[in-house]
């Protein structure tokens, strides 16, 4: 809306016009970005995070396996915490930690659906590393007690599952081989854990990790890992989400996150900097990203979750080895907004 002043009627109008701006966006600046908790650590590498809000408990998930690469003893392990925003790793209590016979399973998304915890795990079959692909699914009526990881959908590799309207959507990759044209597909549910096949979101060579959001107007949108840094893709689509639009842009989304933040959308990536890897955030929405943050991290290191605890603070979760002679650790930091 365009609001027309007169030199007279300067101050009411300028008042008119400042109430007229979205409520309740900030500035780089107004953000105030704690240090980081160190919150599971031992021999194993830890991996992979992310966070959700259920009930009265903050949950945090990640992969644990003897390495980075398939394990087929690889676990996802839960924790909780009534008050994640202590500098206190005691506050962190083990829930449950799910495997699959014969599968390595790994990159876990947790999800309040409803009255269900859900958790999503991208696994691999035994076999080579770029076949016999499926997401496990489990899920919990009370955050304690969790069913065995089941097939939840063969072939594809789901992302961070988001609620739009009356239904849960997540994309999902796919891809035989590192020499096959690979491709990235929306899939809905209505519980986040039955989901079904939608439309076709990019047919790109080298796509992978896709983070789904939506814009205030419904307008779906998908940031997609290319094959190399520097090379990422930009899908959208509007309602019913059957046609989409695709660009390259020229940013790094390796483990991508956005999640909405006082007004704005705040993207965590692993990005290349000072040819370095390293966790930053971002403001982030279209083509380019406004850099706000560089964690603490450095190696191996990024897939972070965020939950927001309350009005203007939230919590940032992510892996590193930055630090000497440690293996990767799972780490958490406080964020606090004006």
């Amino acid at each position: 809306m365009m609001v027309h002043c007169r030199l007279s009627r300067f101050l009411p109008c300028l008042l008119t016009a400042l109430a007229l701006l979205p409520a309740g966006i900030v500035s780089a600046a107004e953000i105030t970005w704690g240090e980081p908790i160190e919150v599971y650590s031992d021999h194993q590498h830890n991996a992979f995070t992310d966070l959700a809000k259920y009930r009265d408990h903050y949950y945090l998930t990640f992969r644990q396996a003897p390495a980075h690469g398939v394990d087929l003893s690889s676990v996802i392990v839960v924790l909780r915490s009534s008050d994640p925003m202590r500098r206190d790793a005691a506050k962190w209590e083990l829930v449950t930690a799910l495997s699959m016979p014969g599968v390595d399973v790994r990159d876990p998304k947790i999800t309040a659906a409803g009255e269900n915890l859900v958790v999503t795990a991208p696994s691999w079959r035994e076999g080579r590393f770029y076949e016999k692909r499926l997401t496990a699914i489990a899920h919990s009526s009370d955050g304690r007690h969790w069913t065995p990881f089941r097939v939840g959908v063969e072939e594809y590799i789901l992302w961070r599952p988001k609620r739009q309207g009356t239904f849960w959507y997540a994309p999902g990759y796919y891809r035989l081989s590192r020499g096959a044209e690979a491709h990235i597909r929306l899939f809905r549910s209505t519980d986040a854990i039955h989901w079904e096949p939608q439309s076709v979101v990019i047919r790109q060579h080298g796509v992978n990790e896709s983070e789904l959001f939506f814009h205030p107007d419904g307008t779906a949108a998908v940031y997609s890992r290319g094959a190399k840094f520097g090379e990422s893709y930009l899908s959208t689509a509007s309602v019913p989400y059957t046609t989409w639009t695709s660009k390259r842009i020229h940013e790094t989304v390796h483990g991508p996150l956005v999640a909405p933040l006082a007004g704005k959308l705040l993207g965590i990536f692993r990005a290349r900097i000072d040819e370095q890897s390293r966790t930053a955030a971002y403001w982030v929405g279209g083509e380019t990203f406004e850099r706000l943050h560089v964690f603490p991290s450095g190696g191996d290191t990024s897939y972070a979750g965020f939950v927001q605890t309350g009005p203007g603070t939230a919590i940032v979760s992510y892996y590193s080895t930055h630090l000497e002679g440690k293996k990767t650790s799972i780490y958490t930091v406080p964020l606090r907004w004006k």
